[in-house]
């Protein structure tokens, strides 16, 4: 059995909504997979939240990409193609992007 994770709709934030599709995404759910849409009780086209059910394993939330700064990531790519691949001098800085993408 996994882990039935829902989110409000009522009053939510993209951070809210950002979180929901982090945590599906960190248990390997598929894109295409429907998201199951719960009524408000006694109306039946009014959805009231989402749910989705994990599978059971290690779920982690997915990695915030967001927080990653993007400019540095391709500098520090673009010096590494630039020595035909050679990483040696990037890697405290690869070792620093890895650790904050764990």
């Amino acid at each position: 059995m996994g882990l039935k994770v829902s989110a409000d709709l009522y009053e939510a934030t993209f951070g809210d909504l950002y979180d929901f599709v982090d945590l599906a995404r960190g248990a390997g759910i598929t894109r295409d997979a429907k998201v199951t849409q719960m009524p408000i009780e006694n109306h039946e086209y009014s959805i009231d939240h989402f749910e989705v059910e994990l599978p059971s394993g290690n779920v982690r939330k997915a990695v915030d990409l967001a927080s990653i700064d993007r400019d540095h990531l391709a500098d520090v790519l673009e010096a590494i193609i630039s020595t035909d691949g050679d990483a040696r001098a990037a890697l405290s800085e690869l070792k620093e992007l890895r650790d904050r993408l764990l």
